[in-house]
């Protein structure tokens, strides 16, 4: 079950990180994307939006801490020969699992 939550969070928080970087982008005037379904008179982006660039820039992180978080998860666990942890096992700290 943890790894099936890890593999969910790990891909969508890339999906977040990807829509925050586009939200950065379209906030510092580097993209522009005319709107595709309005309901009302939607105008475009134009120019450079701090708002925008704030809000692009919180949203990637969150995704990106959240990618990280779902790969740490979905990692295997590599056992030594005779069920010895390996070093890219994290210390136990003198605990028995």
């Amino acid at each position: 079950m943890t790894r099936a939550v890890g593999w969910a969070l790990l891909i969508v928080g890339v999906m977040v990180s990807l829509l925050g970087g586009l939200w950065l982008l379209q906030g510092l005037g580097l993209v522009r994307i005319d709107p595709v379904a309005c309901v009302g008179e939607c105008t475009p982006l134009v120019g450079p939006h701090a708002g925008w660039a704030l809000t692009g820039a919180v949203t990637a992180g969150i995704g990106a801490s959240a990618a990280f978080w779902g790969r740490r998860l979905t990692r295997h666990r590599r056992r030594g020969p005779g069920g010895g942890a390996t070093s890219d096992d994290p210390p136990t700290h003198g605990r028995v699992e």
